[in-house]
Order: structure tokens, then C-alpha cells, then sequence
């Protein structure tokens, strides 16, 4: 027998934590069947929160439904989809970095950041390029 979860009452209408996903994990926790998530009268999900929704779906393949998913709560979904399904991808850049002392020692705190090889920086004059 399917379980329906209707979001707007468990949650809200206007949804903007991650945290408010635990709400819903609990409510699936020891579900068997078919759980419907049922997003009538949401108007708005964060991206965090949409996140959080796709990680629980995935999770419950096959007994977790997302229905009445429209307007910004489904542009929301739609975009954490497409970014959970075609990750970006950064070509190589090739960027020359210069490591510039006063004095011959690095300065301050970004002295300790050029020693650990974290950050390389130019510093010309007072003004610091990264």
C-alpha cells in the first residue's frame, strides 16, 4: 500500500533548509512500499533543500515518487538534476603565477599561504593579483 507524504502540511510552503529534508527521511524510514512525496502547495524549495530530495530519491530508487512537482519547485529539481547528471568539467587553463617578495620574504599571513603552496599570488605595489 502506498504511503503519500504531502510536503506543504509535514513542512511548509516555502521551503529553505537542508535541514527540512530529515522531516522527511523519518517519514520513509521504515517504508516498504511506494512513499509519494507530494509537493502540492509548495511554492518554493531552496537549492540545498532540492538537493537534499534527489540524495533521498536516489537512496529509495524504487519506492520513492515525487508527484505535483511544478513552477519553481520543478525548475529547482530540474536544475540539481542536470548538475547531479552532467558535472562540469574545467578545461585545462594555463595560468603562470609569479611569487613576488618584499624584502626577499614573503609578507604576513599570505607569506605562510605561498610557503604551503596553496596560494600563488602577484603582488605589485600594495595591490595583490590572484
Amino acid at each position: 500500500m502506498k504511503k503519500i507524504i504531502r510536503i506543504a502540511e509535514l513542512i511548509g510552503s516555502d521551503i529553505r533548509s537542508r535541514k527540512n529534508a530529515d522531516h522527511i527521511r523519518k517519514g520513509i524510514a521504515d517504508c516498504t512500499d511506494v512513499v509519494e512525496l507530494d509537493f502540492n502547495g509548495v511554492e518554493f524549495i531552496s537549492r540545498a533543500f532540492a538537493d537534499e530530495i534527489y540524495t533521498i530519491v536516489n537512496e529509495n530508487r524504487n519506492n520513492v515518487v515525487l508527484i505535483n512537482i511544478e513552477g519553481i519547485v520543478g525548475s529547482m529539481m530540474s536544475v540539481v538534476s542536470e548538475s547531479r547528471t552532467h558535472k562540469r568539467v574545467w578545461k585545462n587553463r594555463k595560468c603562470q603565477y609569479e611569487r613576488v617578495f618584499r624584502y626577499g620574504k614573503p609578507i604576513g599571513l599570505l607569506g605562510h599561504f605561498l610557503k604551503s603552496g596553496i596560494v600563488n599570488v602577484i603582488i605589485r605595489g600594495d595591490t595583490l593579483l590572484n
